[in-house]
């Protein structure tokens, strides 16, 4: 549909943007991966309109983590660097931010997890389904686009498609750990 291409346009522009920027100001193989994973599969199902509902479905669901996301890492990025400065403003404004970071920390993390391990890969994963039963991949059936072969066409999706859920599998674990030990640490500081 209309709206599905302008979708993938859309998610397209944006992780390309977002690679430029990681590439440039915050070098990380992690953002290089997922986004590389993000844009060949939105590449490759934006030529070919079989499975487009399912990736922007895993898009929306993939990038729903984000409006949390933002405040909450500026918050904590945001305390420490302003409970370093010392002064009472500088305290008092630290106090509350890591204070949104404290309010934040839960639901932003089950969100992530219910996103990003759950739903998007769920759609990630049916979307390899249909193309694998549709187009009969197991023995060469064609892809819709008559100048590609199959087995490698369909090993660089399934190489995207891999890559992208294993990072958002490492972020989730990284963002559960480390709301455990915040917990963790909350406790101690209270008993004492």
């Amino acid at each position: 549909t209309p709206l599905s291409m302008l979708t993938h346009d859309v998610a397209f522009g944006y992780f390309l943007y977002d690679f430029a920027f990681m590439a440039t100001f915050e070098p990380n193989w992690l953002y290089y991966c997922h986004h590389v994973g993000s844009l060949g599969t939105i590449a490759t199902t934006r030529l070919l309109s079989t499975t487009q509902w399912l990736t922007v479905n895993a898009i929306l669901f993939g990038e729903l983590t984000n409006p949390l996301q933002l405040p909450w890492e500026f918050a904590r990025i945001a305390s420490k660097k302003l409970s370093e400065k010392r002064t009472d403003a500088a305290l008092a404004t630290s106090r509350d931010l890591k204070r949104l970071y404290e309010s934040l920390s839960l639901p932003y993390t089950l969100l992530y997890v219910l996103c990003r391990v759950f739903y998007a890969p769920g759609f990630t994963l049916r979307h390899i389904y249909v193309w694998y039963t549709r187009y009969n991949l197991r023995t060469g059936g064609d892809v819709p686009l008559s100048f590609i072969s199959p087995q490698p066409f369909c090993t660089f999706v399934y190489l995207m498609v891999f890559i992208t859920i294993s990072v958002s599998w490492q972020w989730a674990h990284g963002i559960v750990t480390g709301y455990i030990k915040f917990r963790a640490k909350r406790r101690t500081q209270k008993k004492a």
